[in-house]
């Protein structure tokens, strides 16, 4: 009895008196909230976080980045909640997480920043998850055509959209991917075991887990070989060709605009048109584009915007301890968008009232 009184004692001592003092610390700081995604399955086949809810989300072992998120009620980070609105026209913009901007208060989103430089009669919705990848993209694009039928889509594609369609050791369940035969497949997302729900909850495991980002640590990283100058992979060929056959059967001839980052390292260098021309993520890009324009997509490259604006202000585009769009990068994207957007919807409203007048007759 003895030998169990002093093994309790120093099992107490030793471990859950530590814990109980870093969690009296971690629940003093700032640390992230845990978005809550829903499950995933036959009933509920998109991905989306728990619907009208405020997080309080930090990054960073030093919390470098603050923001307050809100879900709306269909639980995307989007002010606007998705409703059929039959007075107003929407557009809705789909990507991973530059579109989910965990970084940034939705206000400063690429999409809210869309919808404020459009005319008022449009309203621009934001539809996003991290991890997403093109087949993900594909599964949203279906959802929005099957819950509000927008006017237009615009697609955000960054890099990892292309090695990350395949089903592979990284999936993420919830989310669509390729299948090796070109079939596009769903991994389903089962609700969460209450064991897990209870160790979030503790804010020094949030800590270890989301602002550190312990996971990392036991990743092994990957090694990703990397194109030849001028030669694309071709997985990056594959999947664009499976991306756009299977978006040009969901939209039709509905607009949709495909806005592809920039090798942001490349913009920075001096030599950047060198850097750029044979970086193996600027030739993934200008693939993709051309190959979108020939299914009669819109295309755009923040390449030379980023770039000509960098060369004014000297200014980044992304965080200094993250890579994706701070403040800036959003407003620049959205700016880009609304000006190849604008003359095209001016273009159908002239064509509408122009088939209006000749009915009347």
């Amino acid at each position: 009895r003895y030998m169990v009184m002093v093994t309790v004692s120093i099992l107490f001592g030793g471990l859950i008196v530590p814990f109980l003092i870093l969690e009296t610390i971690c629940r003093l700081l700032p640390v992230s909230d845990r978005v809550e995604f829903m499950p995933v399955d036959d009933h509920h086949p998109y991905l989306h976080a728990k619907p009208d809810q405020v997080y309080h989300l930090t990054q960073g072992n030093l919390f470098q980045i603050q923001t307050i998120k809100r879900t709306n009620n269909e639980g995307f980070f989007c002010d606007l909640d998705l409703k059929s609105r039959d007075t107003l026209t929407s557009v809705v913009v789909i990507g991973d997480s530059f579109v989910e901007a965990l970084q940034v208060a939705n206000s400063e989103s690429v999409h809210a920043h869309l919808d404020s430089l459009l005319p008022s009669e449009w309203s621009v919705y934001g539809i996003g998850s991290s991890g997403s990848a093109l087949p993900q993209y594909l599964a949203y694009a279906r959802y929005a055509m099957e819950r509000f039928k927008p006017k237009a889509i615009v697609f955000i594609i960054y890099q990892n959209d292309f090695s990350e369609s395949f089903l592979g050791k990284s999936a993420i369940a919830g989310h669509h991917y390729f299948k090796r035969n070109g079939q596009m497949i769903r991994l389903d997302r089962p609700r969460e075991s209450w064991w897990k729900q209870t160790v979030f909850k503790s804010a020094f495991f949030r800590y270890l887990w989301l602002n550190v980002k312990l996971p990392r640590f036991f990743n092994k990283p990957v090694n990703r070989s990397k194109s030849a100058p001028q030669e694309v992979d071709k997985q990056t060929v594959t999947v664009t060709r499976l991306f756009l056959i299977q978006l040009k059967k969901i939209v039709g001839d509905m607009p949709v605009w495909l806005l592809t980052d920039a090798p942001r390292p490349a913009i920075y260098a001096r030599n950047w048109k060198e850097a750029a021309a044979t970086h193996p993520v600027a030739l993934q890009y200008a693939h993709f584009r051309t190959e979108a324009r020939r299914f009669g997509f819109h295309t755009l490259d923040m390449a030379p915007v980023f770039r000509n604006d960098y060369l004014r202000h000297h200014l980044r585009f992304e965080f200094p301890t993250d890579g994706h769009w701070n403040l800036r990068g959003h407003r620049l994207a959205a700016e880009v968008l609304s000006l190849s957007m604008l003359p095209v919807f001016k273009s159908q409203q002239a064509t509408s009232k122009s088939t209006d007048n000749r009915s009347t007759f």
